[in-house]
């Protein structure tokens, strides 16, 4: 596997089932420097079960919403998206590659209250002869405020 510079992108859900409500979809890029956001936009989404995703088998990047007290409204977690598994020969297993960046969605349902999303990656993956290790876990905090208010 060629270990280029790739920007990946990865729907991960955060939550599951709600009621048909508004929900912001946030395109974050992932590194060892922490998260940015990239992008922002607000859909509504009818009710309907979500889909789990099994976030406990890697490492995962942990987000919570605050207010402007401090106070955390939610919280949880979405598998990181900078490990990228592929296969090798038939037999062989999986290569696991660290790439240094990354480009990924998360979908939060809007909370009026929430001005803060904190990110913070956890659960890195140990060094290897088949994975490049990432930096220490840094927290990020992007202000959401405005995307949480309703429509004008």
């Amino acid at each position: 596997m060629k270990r280029a510079a790739l920007a990946l992108t990865v729907l991960l859900v955060a939550g599951s089932a709600h009621a048909a409500e508004d929900y912001v979809l946030l395109q974050l890029r992932a590194s060892s420097a922490g998260h940015t956001l990239l992008d922002a936009q607000r859909i509504k989404v009818p009710q309907q079960p979500g889909g789990a995703m099994d976030a406990s088998s890697g490492p995962l990047i942990d987000w919570q919403l605050h207010d402007d007290q401090g106070r955390k409204l939610a919280q949880g977690s979405v598998s990181d998206p900078r490990l990228l598994r592929a296969p090798l020969e038939p037999g062989r297993g999986h290569e696991m590659v660290w790439l240094p960046e990354a480009v990924y969605v998360l979908r939060l349902p809007v909370t009026a209250a929430a001005t803060d999303l904190r990110l913070r990656a956890r659960n890195q993956p140990s060094s290897g002869p088949r994975i490049q290790q990432a930096g220490e876990p840094v927290t990020s905090s992007i202000p959401i405020g405005a995307l949480m208010k309703p429509p004008r």
